[in-house]
């Protein structure tokens, strides 16, 4: 169903990446990464239901050097506050001279004065010309994914003041970000491959001190991460009150290049539920064609990885097919909270519905 945009101004054009939604008593907000052609933005809307469907009306935007400079994903925590990933040092598209050297001066020296003339100032100021440089800065980004710099970031963003602070960096293209309900950031470090936890106690801001927690491996590049829906009624001793954390991505990254490339290539899809391991023996995830275990590059004991949804994106007879898997939503039914409906989306393919799977 088409969501019409109302309120958006003419000028501005919108490439949609990584959104939130949160719902509070005054209604639900909208909080959409926009890759504009000119400079990244985070777009802000109040999403409606009225007679003739749903609307999002625009309310405002958000720019900041800190949040805005390689955004990719987004989570809200509020209806004026969120986390948003920034995976990249070196933009593929960098922004205007003066963001970049705002930029720069906060990473390094934690804030920034526009009137400050030194020696420093002069030689962060040479830098930025040559991170704005479009064709150098293209070869730079292409060199830290690659490599697998941990140069990303997370940053916090308040809109009563509109200020944004770094909460966690050294991140190794930082993507999927999400909350845990035992209070721990997840974020998904494509090229490390695995997520990073942060744990921090509630509630989440600018001045909360975030200390990480562990690293976990995963057998793909991960892109987006998401929580299931609570199942009704809600396992008793569970952590996470019966939810999961769902992981999706790319095992097979060159296959995803050629994809990007041309869409007749096809890209294998791997999706994965995460849970708090409490079990006597280690786990395994011993139904998939490719178990996780055999392929992590390490072991963590703290965390059971369970298959969800694997795909080589060959069609097959009678067997649908998915190519590039990026995200996954999941519920549980309410008639059968062991089973639910998995709906998994291609970042160049469509979307797949599987139906009675188990976490």
């Amino acid at each position: 169903m088409p969501v019409e945009l109302a309120g958006y101004p003419r000028e501005k054009d919108f490439h949609p990446l990584g959104m939130s939604m949160f719902k509070g008593s005054n209604g639900t907000r909208l909080f959409v990464v926009n890759h504009a052609r000119d400079l990244s933005t985070i777009e802000v809307f109040d999403l409606l239901h009225e007679e003739g469907g749903w609307v999002a009306k625009w309310v405002r935007d958000v720019v900041h050097v800190v949040a805005t400079h390689t955004p990719n994903s987004i989570h809200a925590l509020s209806s004026t506050s969120f986390v948003v990933t920034n995976d990249h040092l070196f933009a593929r598209r960098p922004g205007p001279l003066a963001h970049t050297l705002a930029l720069l001066h906060r990473l390094l020296l934690g804030t920034y004065d526009e009137h400050r003339s030194d020696a420093l100032t002069w030689t962060l100021l040479q830098v930025a010309k040559v991170l704005t440089h479009r064709g150098v800065a293209a070869r730079l980004a292409q060199i830290e994914t690659l490599l697998g710099l941990p140069l990303g970031w997370v940053a916090f963003v308040d809109l009563t003041t509109v200020e944004a602070h770094i909460l966690a960096r050294g991140i190794p293209f930082a993507n999927g970000v999400t909350v845990t309900p035992d209070n721990k950031l997840a974020v998904a470090a494509t090229t490390y491959p695995g997520i990073y936890f942060y744990s921090y106690s509630p509630p989440l801001s600018s001045s909360s001190p975030l200390h990480l927690h562990t690293k976990l491996h995963l057998p793909f590049r991960v892109d987006n991460l998401a929580l299931s829906v609570t199942p009704s009624p809600s396992p008793r001793g569970d952590v996470w009150g019966g939810r999961v954390l769902l992981a999706t991505g790319h095992p097979a990254p060159l296959k995803l290049m050629a994809m990007s490339r041309n869409v007749t290539n096809r890209a294998p899809s791997w999706s994965v539920a995460i849970t708090p391991f409490i079990g006597a023996n280690e786990w395994e995830d011993k139904e998939a064609p490719l178990p996780t275990h055999r392929f992590v590059l390490s072991h963590n004991p703290a965390w059971s990885i369970r298959t969800l949804f694997q795909s080589n994106a060959s069609p097959t007879p009678n067997r649908p097919s998915l190519a590039s898997s990026a995200s996954t939503f999941y519920k549980p039914y309410d008639h059968n909270p062991l089973a639910g409906t998995l709906l998994v989306s291609g970042l160049y393919d469509s979307l797949l519905q599987c139906s009675n799977v188990s976490t």
